[in-house]
């Protein structure tokens, strides 16, 4: 969404770093981060997310294949096979761990230079990116 809209505003000057927290009050939330997993290991994690929050709706009714064929995931079948495999579990594990580890309020939480976000004030987020580039520049 609006973040990879500012990345590609910044292009090489800012980077984004995504992390899972998968919340127990979502009982699909592990199963769709270890499907955009595996959809990043083909190179369409933003195109994945993408397609998991503009039809979140329909959550446990489509399968993460369809998702993947929507982001474009180029081999369904490997895509299909890490998800049954659940391969990338431990990284998002670790995610989540050092999630715990910093004490984060919710999701979605941005970190700018520092600067945690919690919840979506993009506008609050626009202007610590904007602010971190001009430092980084030095203007």
């Amino acid at each position: 969404g609006r973040l990879f809209l500012i990345l590609k505003r910044y292009g090489d000057t800012v980077s984004i770093t995504y992390r899972h927290f998968p919340l127990s009050s979502h009982p699909l939330a592990v199963p769709a981060a270890i499907a955009a997993e595996c959809a990043a290991d083909q190179g369409r994690f933003v195109q994945y997310h993408d397609a998991l929050f503009s039809e979140q709706q329909w959550l446990g009714v489509q399968t993460w294949s369809d998702y993947a064929e929507a982001a474009g995931v180029p081999d369904t079948e490997l895509f299909g096979s890490c998800v049954d495999s659940m391969k990338p579990v431990d990284r998002v594990r670790r995610d989540f761990e050092a999630a715990r580890n910093l004490a984060l309020g919710g999701t979605p939480t941005v970190i700018v230079e520092g600067h945690e976000l919690y919840g979506r004030n993009l506008q609050l987020l626009e202007q610590y990116v904007e602010d971190a580039v001009r430092e980084e520049a030095g203007t």
